[in-house]
């Protein structure tokens, strides 16, 4: 191969890496547990680590409360999951 050929083998190996590092970080990602009040303020309750624990914790805090509760991935401001949310 040329060396342009071993460059651009280089450059997706990189790439690759790259991809595999994002994948990694995602499941490992960070998501915040939020109660919504009567009067629509935002109450920040707990961070937790990977979706299965934010899932669980988000069971738990629903279990306690009649209002709204959420997980946000907070980065994006993604709303992940939300429970005891009213009917339209």
């Amino acid at each position: 191969m040329s060396d342009g050929q071993h460059e651009v083998r280089r450059r997706n190996d990189v790439l690759t890496l790259s991809a595999l590092i994002t994948t990694l970080q995602s499941v490992e990602r960070h998501y915040d547990i939020y109660e919504k009040l009567p009067d629509g303020a935002l109450v920040w309750l707990d961070v937790v680590i990977g979706l299965e624990n934010a899932t669980l914790k988000l069971k738990e805090v629903a279990a306690q409360t009649q209002n709204e509760v959420c997980v946000m991935y907070i980065p994006d401001k993604t709303i992940i999951a939300a429970m005891n949310v009213p009917k339209i």
